[in-house]
């Protein structure tokens, strides 16, 4: 799996697209002094935005700059873990192959 690139920034709310390999797989928003991390219908099997992690950072519509990174990387982490264990429970090509030798 490549590195995902978080598209965007800003203040009030502070918030990204998640994409992976070209293709938007995730939202990031901290608004109010709630942080969340969403995977859209593409990536998720109800069709449906499913929320993946959730923080309290101390910046309101922005994050304070040391913590900044804590927050992005766990909520990237719980974005990559979900789509790895979706994969896992077969939704998409295996990632293998078996032989008799």
């Amino acid at each position: 799996m490549s590195h995902f690139k978080l598209i965007g920034g800003g203040a009030c709310p502070e918030q990204y697209d998640v994409m992976l390999e070209g293709k938007r797989v995730g939202y990031l928003r901290l608004r109010h002094g709630e942080f969340r991390a969403d995977v859209f219908s593409e990536t998720n099997d109800d069709g449906d935005i499913k929320v993946v992690y959730e923080g309290s950072p101390r910046g309101e519509g922005s994050f304070e700059d040391e913590e900044r990174h804590f927050y992005l990387q766990a909520a990237v982490m719980a974005i990559k873990l979900y789509i790895e264990t979706r994969q896992i429970r077969g939704d998409s090509e295996p990632l293998y192959e078996i032989s008799e030798s």
